[in-house]
């Protein structure tokens, strides 16, 4: 009669061992699926921040099922699945509701063939590590999940790279600063920009985007928060979409028949009041959000005349 106690008891004990690595495997899949929810609402910043959460998860649930002896094939499978979840589906989501939607069906099917691709790698990584010898769980061939997640999320998080941060207003600027800007410049290395300060500031930095030589009907006006100057979006700014009046439209028209002739069919320009003070040819963002406020699609519009 002692036998089948003692039996019992091991069997209990090695179920409850897997109970923590699999719960925290189910945490990082419920981090990783509302990473997905905050890009919808937005919220691309702590959707990033989710994103890392749920690659902690990962990382944390194997190491503890093998220090607590609690490794199944339950665990295993468990974690691939939310391999898949946190970073191939939630990541391709957040890079679509954040730029991709604007590329129509080839944004979707980039995300499609990402999916596609971490799935297809997970599911040989379990055939092969159940084929292999035991001395291979400790290594593992081509790049890991979590990475790869983080590697497709590296435009959004450079976007968030702190532009408009490093703008000064000269009476503003104290002695420290001043240090900082003089440090910089010391190896005629690096570039500072001076331009005189543009009151009109306080109604909107304005992102006109000029498609194949003409003006986009509606304009992107950044308007600076609270005390602050700074219209960026980076920087605290806020977005309002307006369309274009005739001063920014005569002024875009000028520069988009320089652009074109320069081979250049697609660039922003930034207007404060009646002055231009940007053309931006290598990333002219904004696109985004004047699609999410208006309903007009900039890049639609720039695929239709290609």
């Amino acid at each position: 009669m002692e036998q089948p106690k003692k039996n019992f008891k091991i069997v209990s004990d090695k179920k409850a061992r897997m109970i923590l690595p699999n719960a925290i495997t189910l945490i990082g899949i419920c981090i990783g699926l509302t990473s997905i929810k905050f890009a919808l609402d937005g919220k691309f910043t702590i959707a990033i921040i989710a994103i890392l959460f749920a690659a902690l998860m990962d990382a944390l649930d194997g190491r503890i099922a093998r220090l607590i002896k609690g490794t199944s094939k339950m665990g295993k499978e468990l974690d691939s699945l939310g391999d898949v979840i946190s970073f191939g589906v939630a990541p391709a989501l957040i890079m679509y509701f954040w730029n991709l939607q604007y590329l129509d069906k080839l944004g979707w099917f980039v995300c499609l063939t990402y999916v596609v691709c971490v799935a297809l790698r997970l599911a040989r990584f379990n055939i092969n590590s159940e084929e292999e010898p035991s001395w291979k769980d400790n290594f593992f061939e081509g790049m890991p999940s979590p990475a790869g997640g983080i590697i497709v999320l590296l435009p959004l998080i450079f976007s968030f790279s702190g532009f408009g941060e490093s703008i000064f207003k000269m009476e503003d600027l104290e002695e420290e600063n001043l240090d900082i800007l003089l440090d910089m410049t010391e190896d005629e290395t690096t570039q500072i920009v001076v331009q005189e300060f543009i009151p009109e500031i306080y109604q909107g930095d304005f992102r006109i985007l000029i498609i194949h030589g003409k003006p986009f009907e509606k304009t992107l006006a950044r308007i600076p928060q609270g005390e602050s100057f700074k219209g960026n979006l980076a920087a605290g700014g806020k977005g309002v979409v307006k369309d274009i009046n005739e001063r920014q439209k005569n002024v875009a028209e000028i520069v988009g028949k320089f652009l074109v002739s320069k081979g250049i069919n697609f660039a922003g320009i930034d207007m404060i009041g009646d002055y231009l003070t940007e053309i931006n040819i290598t990333s002219p963002t904004c696109a985004r959000e004047i699609y999410k406020q208006s309903g007009k699609n900039p890049i639609q519009e720039y695929f239709s005349k290609l």
